[in-house]
Order: structure tokens, then C-alpha cells, then sequence
């Protein structure tokens, strides 16, 4: 449960860091991929029982799964539309829960 409240947390990160205009898709995805990976380890440094190796392993499925739902067109529209619609909240909560799977 904490894992998926975690990964939500990342998504909101997630918009607040492509608000700025102009970047090219590569720019995009980079930018992305460091923002998710630096607050899922922040955010999850501070949960009890998981190890570092958990973490990392964590980290890096929920960041590729949120890239490859999202894609740029959707990572680029979280600054300027916002929140992501209902479908792609589900599938980003099921990717949470796929990814917790891998670390058990």
C-alpha cells in the first residue's frame, strides 16, 4: 500500500517537473526518468523494510512503466493538462502493483 501511495507521489513530482516549455522528446524522457528515480528514492528511503536493493529494483520498473504508459505526448501534456485521466491513473496503479511484485 505504501508502494502505491509512493508511486502516485512520483507522478505528482513527475508534473511539476515538465512545466517547463520546449524540450525535445530526448530531453523529455531524460528529464522524466531523473525526477521519478530521485523522488522514488527520497520518497522511499524513508519506508521501513525495504532495502536499498529493493529500492533501486522499485525505482527503476516504476520508472520505465510510467514512461512507457505515459509516453512523451502524455509525460509533455502533465504540465499543461495535469492530472493524468482515470484509465491512465489505473494503469499507473497497476504498474505500481507489478512492480512491488518483483521486489517480493
Amino acid at each position: 500500500m505504501k508502494l502505491r501511495l509512493l508511486a502516485l507521489a512520483l507522478l505528482a513530482t513527475l508534473a511539476a517537473g515538465c512545466a517547463k516549455k520546449g524540450p525535445t522528446d530526448a530531453e523529455v524522457l531524460s528529464g522524466s526518468r531523473k525526477i521519478l528515480l530521485s523522488s522514488c528514492r527520497q520518497s522511499g528511503a524513508k519506508l521501513p523494510g525495504i532495502t536499498p536493493a529493493q529500492l533501486e529494483t522499485f525505482c527503476g520498473c516504476t520508472t520505465e512503466k510510467v514512461i512507457g504508459i505515459m509516453g512523451v505526448d502524455g509525460l509533455r501534456g502533465l504540465a499543461t493538462r495535469g492530472a493524468p485521466t482515470e484509465d491512465v491513473n489505473e494503469k499507473l496503479r497497476q504498474a505500481g502493483v507489478e512492480c512491488v511484485e518483483q521486489i517480493r
